[in-house]
């Protein structure tokens, strides 16, 4: 079963819904700011989402919208299953050290980017170490496998290079915990956490 994914999308920031593949996600919230009097959408897929729900702001203040975006993130990272994963629409770095907050605790929790033409999903270079570290493990025999949280934390550490904070460290790990195939092969070792 394919995992649902939310999108909390920064309409404010992006300008217009004509460069997100709408068919991607199971549930739109879509963030305006008083100013945005109309919403454009792209081509609408058939039955791939449940719903779409337009948030407008009637306030005009500096990151009035980034704070509504980031309270519906927490307030749904307390509600919805593990298995749902949360995207961010929006050119606004400012979004990544609260995704990089929700991530430590297991969530998979993404930012993406819109160019101008088209929706661009930017693999940040994080994403793109962090999945380089669940490969390496993926790969390895049940035998070479860490045997310990410690041990598994200290492996990731070694491979994230610049990327090594606790909150990289702890999400990865945490990634890997809900990992089956990982799962299946830690329940052989009987890894002590």
């Amino acid at each position: 079963m394919k995992k649902a994914t939310y999108a909390f999308i920064d309409l404010e920031n992006i300008g217009s819904l004509k460069k997100v593949d709408l068919s991607r996600y199971k549930q739109l919230y879509v963030f305006c700011g008083p100013k945005q009097d109309s919403l454009t959408l792209n081509k609408i897929p058939t039955c791939s989402f449940q719903e779409i729900k337009i948030f407008k702001t009637s306030e005009i203040s500096k990151n009035n919208l980034d704070f509504h975006i980031c309270y519906y993130l927490g307030k749904f990272d307390v509600l919805e299953k593990d298995e749902v994963s949360f995207v961010v629409i929006s050119n606004d770095k400012g979004y990544d050290n609260v995704i990089s907050h929700i991530r430590t605790n297991g969530r998979d929790c993404s930012r993406v980017g819109c160019n101008t033409t088209s929706t661009v999903k930017k693999e940040s270079e994080i994403d793109i170490k962090i999945q380089s570290v669940i490969n390496s493990l993926l790969g390895k025999e049940v035998k070479n496998l860490p045997k310990t949280e410690k041990a598994f934390k200290n492996h990731i550490k070694s491979h994230l290079g610049k990327f090594n904070t606790e909150s990289n460290i702890n999400y990865t790990y945490n990634r890997l915990k809900n990992n089956e195939v990982i799962k299946n092969r830690l329940s052989q070792l009987k890894v002590t956490t």
